[in-house]
């Protein structure tokens, strides 16, 4: 949460930077002065519509406004993802990554497809199913790359263990039954070449989930 002490102190230093009087700075802003004193007295914070004109008549972010300092530019975005962190909490965050997760599954499935209604290597012409996949690998993957990149603390939104260890598995099933089905699937195999698959399916999901979660583990901890 915004500390209103720290930020009215902010205000005030910023404020008599400026040269301004608390009277000035109320009249630029079309409040009166004893609004601005509220607000440097921590009693109050500036409505949200007049922030970004209290910004530039201070010369400031809405960050640095927020955060109630100054901020460095190498350190603007961390402080950013702080202050992000403190407004959207933890599950949203968590919550964002999982909708990345869906479109990037969304992404592998219409892909998978895509090579199935394609057929045997063979050139054919482009159908509406065909087309509908395309659109769907381009429309899922641009949009979970887009959202990876805008949300920021991603080593927090990728630091559960259990989740990782879901998607991970989830991967491994997406990645290997639509080609073992893309050739045929356990039609025309013997009894013992079925359980050898159903048991690699088993095994390599079980392994991915935990190496995947282990990974996580690693990426909390640091």
């Amino acid at each position: 949460m915004v500390n209103l002490n720290q930020t009215g102190k902010f205000i005030a230093e910023c404020r008599k930077k400026k040269q301004l009087t608390q009277k000035q700075l109320g009249e630029k802003l079309h409040v009166t002065d004893r609004a601005v004193s509220k607000w440097e007295n921590g009693k109050a914070f500036p409505d949200v519509h007049i922030m970004e004109d209290l910004c530039r008549e201070l010369d400031i972010s809405v960050s640095e406004l927020l955060a109630g300092k100054r901020i460095e530019t190498e350190q603007y975005q961390k402080e950013t993802e702080k202050l992000l962190m403190t407004a959207v909490g933890r599950s949203q965050l968590y919550g964002f990554q999982i909708i990345i997760y869906i479109l990037m599954f969304s992404f592998i499935t219409a892909f998978q497809l895509l090579l199935v209604l394609k057929g045997d290597g063979e050139w054919l012409p482009p159908t509406r199913e065909m087309i509908l996949c395309g659109l769907v690998c381009v429309g899922t993957f641009a949009c979970a790359v887009y959202l990876d990149k805008k949300i920021p603390e991603r080593m927090f939104r990728m630091s559960s263990p259990v989740i990782q260890g879901i998607v991970g598995g989830v991967y491994f099933l997406l990645l290997t039954l639509f080609d073992y089905q893309s050739y045929g699937g356990l039609e025309g195999m013997e009894s013992g070449e079925q359980i050898f698959l159903i048991l690699f399916f088993i095994v390599g999901f079980v392994f991915t989930v935990f190496f995947w979660a282990a990974a996580g583990s690693e990426r909390k901890d640091k």
